[in-house]
């Protein structure tokens, strides 16, 4: 016994090491790519600034009518940047032919691929990459005319190498904070006796938090270094186009267009807060003319620099200072909090299944088969065996949702076809769910479900290699079909295993794993999916959901047991004629109808036309990074969670199920209505909708932190309140709805599980019809964000029509009628 209690703890001890490990890992990997991603907008902002340094030397010459290829300054001019910066390998001034002209550095051709970094609105510059390089692309123009351009590169392995240089000392921290995670989790079950999971998940979060917060100290150096080299280069390009203007040795007063000059820089990089030139230390000119006449006065919240005009043999120092907010730094690292505390999030979920499931190894290596059977552990370790397959099932389906909706729409735009058949792949997939759920309910009941589970796995997996392929729109929806017969398969099979397994005492308990594994599988898919897709690719993110499905085939193979269902256990009705029968007797219940075409179906094809289809689409339109795409559906599955929990409690406690539904129904509505009038097109309006909010600053500051925009709008807010209402109006009507009809008067005749069964295969039909119907009413209005809030309408009709239905039938569901 001794033994088997050590090795039990061993595994626990490997099994949260490992997930501990894996934890940090992911959160390096997406922070590199973070850093990666915002140090090369630092670099290239740089680079814009370096170019307009030899731009403007370029143009003073051509405005005078001189050709370019007689401008003789170019080696000095541009030597001096490329020398200077060894980021830099190639400065050419190309012809409008696209020759080169002058070099210097390495020659490379102009660049045509768009880069997928951003840039600012306003900058008059053009991003070119390749695998190897990034280019800027500036205009050269004389006073007619464009004439050529000039292209500044770098190449990517410098900024990967000094972001690697950094992150070299961070994984062995990881593995020690791991390891150190580990040693508590036998400390813990050796010693702690009393909420034992709660320490477990306290020190599960400090461990992350002080891996995160290493982290964002290290950023916090890297990005000040990036801000301060573009504050350089951005003071040296102003001083680059006022150096000719004060060379005189004149009155910086007797100057015109000066101010213009600082005007129209500033325009041009509105990240600066403010550019001046100064005399002997007192300004002369200042984007804010309030400051001139004082004496020039570095911020503390600033990046400074200062860049010396003054002409030989003058008696005045002459310089013109430059200077950058360090917010620019702190809103980075807000982004990055923010997608930690997402990644956090996730990762929480995923620990707690396999913390359970690291209880369930422990408790089989201690007590064994014949020992569990004698206490009544078995059914309880065969659901804690399963609960990790339904968690990485809707886990490894949903790392795509955040990107799948533009991914298609890229695809569909390659090769020519209408934007009306951008919901065909997931109408595909949620008729092919659909429609294996009976057959699959036969096979179970005839071959044992384990089957069923890793054939689906099996199928979802294959199906997402197929997409990782790149394949044309035929094989996309081909995948999509496969994909929907593997969750389906998947969905039964584990269903079926826990009426098989679970003990009488704990169905509902079985029963959470449906309800919970969903909601959790969702919000860990979403978090992480979104964050890998903009380092991986989507391509990336496909291989790795293929994976994840052929590893959870493997672990249900070999490590979830065999089990025969019980003597008189009824998994599918004794035929379909059976289940025909009682699917003619429910659907011709006025109560029953009401119920599924006013709340049931409307639900389901909100959730998979609105919330994984439509809104997704709509708020990449918005430009909305991938990232914020996916935690706003997070936010989404998060308030169903919540919503659920206390839905459940009140309609056990009050023993009425119409006026959560309605709430539900009403609340979704409203969420819709404010998503499409304020959170989508006020974005997008301007004007009228995008009024500014007076609030305190700290609640600004968080509003900014989850969306990331540069104000806290009524847009912004509304977008995530709409959000939130959909997410608790979907919570309330999710689990009360089954109660609801299964206590109905038509209950009472037909039998409580013909009509719960009959009621999920019918709300299938909004699964299917929810992205059919956004999809073409996005095409028909041209994908107007206004056609989320017409829904929204239509839901809080549809809501007081079930309401006044049920006043006139007097359909309340009271503690005494419920079974």
């Amino acid at each position: 016994m001794a033994k088997s209690e050590a090795s039990g703890r061993i595994i626990n001890v490997l099994t949260m090491f490992l997930v501990a490990g894996l934890s940090l890992a992911l959160l390096l990997y997406i922070a590199f790519g973070e850093a990666h991603r915002t140090f090369a907008q630092f670099y290239v902002e740089k680079m814009a600034a370096q170019g307009a340094v030899v731009q403007t030397a370029i143009e003073k010459q051509l405005r005078l009518g001189l050709p370019l290829e007689q401008y003789a300054g170019f080696s000095l001019v541009a030597g001096r940047v490329n020398d200077s910066d060894p980021t830099v390998v190639s400065i050419v001034a190309f012809d409008a032919k696209g020759e080169a002209v002058f070099v210097a550095g390495s020659r490379l051709d102009l660049l045509t691929d768009p880069a997928t970094i951003s840039r600012p609105s306003s900058s008059t510059y053009e991003l070119r990459q390749s695998p190897k390089y990034l280019q800027v692309q500036l205009p050269l123009r004389s006073r007619e005319t464009r004439v050529g351009t000039l292209a500044v590169t770098m190449a990517r392995a410098r900024i990967s190498a000094d972001i690697r240089r950094e992150f070299d000392a961070l994984p062995l921290p990881a593995l020690l904070l791991a390891a150190a995670f580990a040693g508590f989790v036998y400390f813990a079950l050796t010693r702690i006796k009393e909420r034992r999971n709660a320490w477990l998940h306290g020190a599960f979060f400090l461990t992350f938090l002080t891996m995160a917060a290493g982290v964002v100290a290290l950023l916090i150096s890297l990005y000040a270094e990036g801000a301060q080299s573009k504050t350089r280069a951005l003071a040296q390009s102003l001083g680059q186009r006022l150096s000719d203007l004060v060379a005189f040795n004149v009155n910086i007063k007797d100057i015109r267009g000066l101010d213009r000059t600082l005007a129209e820089y500033r325009q041009v990089n509105p990240e600066i807060s403010a550019a001046a030139l100064t005399v002997n230390g007192v300004v002369q000119l200042h984007t804010d003319p309030r400051r001139v006449g004082a004496c020039w006065v570095g911020k503390d919240d600033d990046y400074n620099y200062r860049v010396d005009l003054t002409p030989p043999e003058a008696r005045e120092r002459i310089e013109v200072a430059v200077a950058l907010p360090t917010r620019i730094v702190a809103d980075q690292l807000v982004r990055c909090i923010k997608n930690f505390a997402a990644l956090f999030v996730a990762s929480a979920f995923l620990a707690g299944v396999f913390l359970q499931l690291a209880h369930s190894v422990n408790a089989n290596s201690r007590e064994g088969q014949p020992a569990r059977k004698l206490a009544g552990t078995e059914g309880t370790y065969a659901l804690n065996l399963v609960k990790p397959v339904f968690f990485g099932a809707i886990f490894l389906e949903n790392l795509t949702y955040a990107f799948l909706p533009k991914h298609v729409d890229a695809l569909i735009a390659s090769e020519g076809l209408s934007s009306a058949f951008v919901s065909v792949p997931f109408v595909a997939y949620w008729v092919s769910f659909a429609l294996i759920l009976l057959p699959a309910g036969y096979l179970a009941e005839k071959i044992n479900p384990r089957p069923l589970i890793y054939g689906g796995l099996a199928l979802a997996g294959l199906a997402m290699l197929m997409l990782e392929l790149e394949p044309g729109f035929a094989m996309f929806v081909g995948a999509r079909l496969m994909a929907g017969v593997g969750q389906g398969l998947l969905f039964i099979g584990v269903q079926t295993y826990i009426l098989i397994v679970a003990p009488a005492n704990k169905k509902t308990q079985g029963n959470a794993i449906i309800v919970m594994g969903y909601q959790g599988g969702m919000i860990s898919g979403m978090a992480i999916g979104s964050l890998l897709v903009g380092s991986l690719g989507a391509e990336g993110v496909f291989m790795i959901a293929a994976l994840v499905a052929i590893g959870l085939a493997v672990y249900v193979f070999f490590c979830v047991p065999h089990y025969d269902a019980p003597e008189g256990c009824k998994l599918a009705p004794a035929s379909p004629k059976e289940f025909a029968r009682s699917l003619g007797m429910v659907v011709r219940d006025r109560d029953f109808l009401a119920t599924m075409l006013c709340i049931g179906i409307p639900a389901k094809a909100v959730l998979t036309g609105i919330i994984v289809f439509a809104l997704p689409l709509l708020l990449n339109q918005q430009n909305f990074p991938q990232e914020d795409i996916g935690q706003i559906v997070m936010v989404y599955a998060a308030a169903v969670m919540v919503a659920s929990v206390l839905a459940s409690r009140h309609v056990d406690h009050s023993g009425r199920t119409t006026n959560v539904l309605v709430c539900g129904a009403i609340a979704s509505g409203i969420g819709l209505i404010i998503i499409g009038v304020i959170g989508l097109s006020g974005l997008s309006l301007g004007g009228v909708a995008h009024v500014e909010l007076q609030m305190p600053p700290a609640f600004t500051s968080g509003i900014k932190s989850f969306l990331v925009l540069k104000e806290a709008s009524a847009s912004t807010i509304a977008l995530l309140v709409g959000v939130l209402l959909v997410g608790f109006g979907h919570g309330g009507i999710n689990a009360p709805v089954i109660t609801h009809v299964a206590a109905s008067p038509l209950a009472t005749r037909v039998g409580q599980s013909p009509v719960a069964a009959a009621y999920r295969f019918l709300e299938r039909i909004g699964h299917v019809a929810g992205p059919m119907l956004a999809g073409q009413l996005l095409y028909l209005s041209d994908q107007s964000p206004l056609v989320i809030a017409w829904s929204g309408l239509a839901l809080i009709i549809l809501g007081a029509s079930f309401a006044t239905f049920s006043l006139s039938h007097g359909f309340f569901i009271s503690k005494g009628a419920r079974a």
